[in-house]
C-alpha cells in the first residue's frame, strides 16, 4: 500500500495537536451537567472546530495519526436502567439499558495527542522531514 500524503489541512491540525491546543468533548459543559443534550466534539483552545475542520480531526484519528485519551476521564460503573416510554401510535415500549462505564462529570473534555513515535503519523508522511529519517 502506498503512503498516504497529508493535505495542508491535515498538517495544520497535527500541528494544533502537536502543541496542545485540541480537547474532544461538550463545548458547552454546563449544558451537559444541567442534563441539556449537547454531543462531543473537536475543540480548539475551547471553542468547537469551525465549518469542516472536526471532520479533519475525525479523519486523523481514524488513519491513527491522532488518539482521544478517553482513558484519562474519570468514570464510574453505572447499574443497569430499565425506561418505559410511549410510542406516537400509544405503544407502549421498554428498553434496557445495561450496565456500563460513564464519566463521572457529564460535561467531560479529554486531551487529544499525537499517535505515539514509530505509528502512522510519522512514518506514512512524505512530506514530514522528520519521517525520512526512519525509511529503510
Amino acid at each position: 500500500m502506498t503512503p498516504k500524503r497529508l493535505s495542508p489541512r491535515q498538517r495544520e491540525a497535527l500541528e494544533l495537536v502537536q502543541a496542545g491546543r485540541v480537547q474532544y468533548g461538550h463545548e458547552h459543559p454546563n449544558m451537559a451537567r444541567r442534563g441539556h443534550s449537547t454531543f462531543p466534539v473537536f475543540l480548539i483552545d475551547g471553542h468547537a472546530a469551525h465549518g469542516q475542520q472536526g471532520r479533519t480531526f475525525g479523519s486523523l484519528e481514524e488513519h491513527g495519526h491522532i488518539v482521544i485519551r478517553h482513558d484519562l476521564v474519570p468514570h464510574e460503573p453505572v447499574p443497569a436502567e430499565t425506561r418505559t416510554g410511549r410510542t406516537l401510535s400509544g405503544t407502549d415500549r421498554t428498553v434496557t439499558i445495561p450496565a456500563h462505564d460513564a464519566p463521572i462529570d457529564k460535561g467531560w473534555r479529554a486531551n487529544v495527542e499525537p499517535a505515539a513515535p514509530g505509528t502512522a503519523a510519522e512514518t506514512q508522511d512524505p512530506a514530514n522531514p522528520q519521517a525520512q529519517g526512519t525509511r529503510a
